[in-house]
């Protein structure tokens, strides 16, 4: 019926289930690049621990809480004046 150069080969089935696992995989990879994470923060990601080591976790809080210390400052100031 078909000649070997016009044969549809069956490599496996695509079901919705592994097309919607697709679609994760490549949002995830896209919000990733986003977040500017690192390969080894994804893989990091990937096996459920922490997005962030913890240095940046560290910068991130220190900076946090200098930026309220600078806004309290800043509010005792103007209730001083």
């Amino acid at each position: 019926m078909y000649t070997m150069w016009c044969t549809p080969f069956l490599i496996g089935v695509l079901t919705a289930n592994d097309l919607v696992e697709l679609i994760e995989d490549e949002a995830t990879e896209d919000y990733h690049r986003l977040a500017g994470l690192t390969e080894e923060e994804e893989a990091i990601f990937e096996e459920g621990y922490d997005i962030l080591s913890e240095v940046q976790r560290k910068e991130w809080i220190t900076s946090v809480e200098a930026a309220k210390e600078k806004a309290a400052k800043e509010k005792d100031a103007k209730k001083k004046k």
